[in-house]
């Protein structure tokens, strides 16, 4: 498991993070207008997920879970255990349809968000590793093609959210 720190308001935060889920969760209070989330999953549903698929969860994409579930603005949806993103598809039923059509998709990686055709935003679900929890961007159709987006779900969302209503020319 990565490396724990206590920042400076005692908030336990993986070193990795630039934001704390703590700050994720004020954005997201933030943004409360421009995003929707369902409620929480228990953790029971995250550890049958999680056993079923032989992955660990990071700590900051645990407590989004528990916290909220899944969550959807205008142009990303982040997948739950049981809520379904804009094509009908949970995050354990994407994981299997990946898996299958995919024999060769890295087993650590579990898909949490559609970033646009083939292209999916993945978790990597492997605390051996030396990127677990971090969040890369996969074509599914070429699967040794990832590019590391971020290096934990916090700022991923985070990132996200900032952008929410930003234009750029």
């Amino acid at each position: 498991m990565a490396a724990l720190f206590v920042r400076s308001r005692g908030t336990p935060m993986d070193s990795k993070c630039a934001h704390s889920f703590e700050e994720l969760a004020k954005l997201i209070r933030e943004k409360r207008e421009q995003v929707y989330y369902p409620g929480p999953h228990s953790s029971n549903e995250r550890s049958e997920i999680e056993k079923r698929f032989d992955v660990t969860f990071p700590v900051d994409f645990r407590r989004f879970l528990g916290s909220y579930g899944s969550l959807r603005t205008e142009n990303l949806a982040v997948l739950g255990l049981g809520e379904r993103d804009q094509i009908g598809r949970s995050l354990s039923e994407m994981l299997l349809i990946t898996r299958l059509r995919f024999p060769d998709f890295p087993k650590e990686l579990v898909p949490i968000a559609h970033l646009g055709n083939t292209l999916l935003a993945c978790l990597n679900c492997d605390p051996s590793h030396p990127f677990f929890g971090c969040v890369s961007s996969v074509d599914i159709e070429h699967s040794n093609d990832l590019t590391k987006l971020t290096p934990c779900f916090s700022d991923f969302l985070y990132q996200h959210l900032v952008s929410l209503g930003t234009t750029f020319d």
